[in-house]
């Protein structure tokens, strides 16, 4: 009778050993596969961790909500982080609010984004696009007339007056024939002169855009030479980087310390600049 107990014993200790190491080998993998950006089978691998071996693990629903989350389904992703919290895994709070909850992330986005301006649920929570906007982002035949390959830019920096002056030599080709074509520089600069060899050309400004006369049109297939000339004062930025512009700033031993945060604004907030994508179509 002891003997068949023990080999009982036995039995049940090697059958929960097995299904120890292969709960290892699944979470090894499901590990790997998130750490590979495979995030589909990050997900197969956690959810075969969570219901054959270890349904109150918070870590593993936490795993299988960032990869949910990778694979664009945010909901999904919040019901695993929140079956992640309810089993002991303590989250980031604002990083689980910014995802989950749709008041706070409102909140948040008009805070860094449009702390002055109303945003409207019908526009994706959006300022009322307008026509400065419009010349900004769309692909215009004035964009679209000419591919830049390469600029030359030259910019001197006055910290004491939070000035700047500069110019831009811009290399481009020719795509279709237009009279005019568009960069970008903010309004609150001074264009001092546009010169294509030698000759200063006319431009014409509207809001943030400048249309540039080109002397006998844009030809395709032909490669240009153009110099912007320009100073003024750049915008300060806010709230850096979500706010952005110029930070003028120094160390704790007093030299000077400055920058530029312009990953939303833009780079025409500091130079002069063709700011669209190019259609990759668009050269023919």
């Amino acid at each position: 009778m002891l003997r068949i107990i023990l080999l009982c014993a036995f039995v049940v200790f090697s059958l929960k050993a097995k299904s120890q190491t292969q709960a290892q080998l699944t979470w090894n993998k499901g590990v790997e596969f998130m750490q590979k950006k495979d995030y589909l089978r990050g997900v197969e691998k956690m959810t075969d961790f969570i219901w054959w071996n270890f349904p109150h693990s918070g870590v593993a629903y936490y795993n299988r909500g960032v990869c949910w989350f990778n694979l664009a389904d945010p909901k999904a992703a919040c019901a695993d982080w929140q079956q992640a919290q309810v089993h002991g895994y303590k989250m980031k709070k604002k990083a689980y609010e910014f995802v989950c909850d749709s008041t706070f992330r409102i909140k948040w986005l008009k805070k860094q984004f449009y702390p002055d301006q109303k945003i409207y649920p019908e526009l994706g929570y959006r300022p009322k696009y307008t026509m400065a906007d419009t010349l900004r982002g769309a692909l215009r035949p004035e964009r679209t007339c000419f591919d830049v390959y390469f600029y030359n830019l030259t910019v001197r920096i006055f910290p004491s007056k939070k000035e700047i002056s500069g110019n831009n030599v811009i290399w481009f080709h020719g795509v279709h024939a237009s009279e005019e074509i568009q960069l970008d520089l903010f309004s609150n600069y001074t264009i001092q002169k546009i010169s294509m060899d030698s000759q200063e050309l006319g431009y014409r400004r509207e809001y943030n855009a400048v249309f540039v006369k080109i002397p006998g049109k844009v030809q395709p297939g032909k490669d240009y030479k153009l110099t912007v000339t320009y100073s003024g004062k750049p915008r300060k930025a806010p709230n850096p980087p979500w706010d952005g512009g110029f930070v003028w700033s120094h160390d704790g031993h007093l030299h000077r310390w400055d920058g530029v945060a312009c990953e939303q604004l833009g780079a025409s907030s500091w130079w002069p600049v063709d700011s669209r994508v190019l259609d990759p179509n668009a050269a023919g």
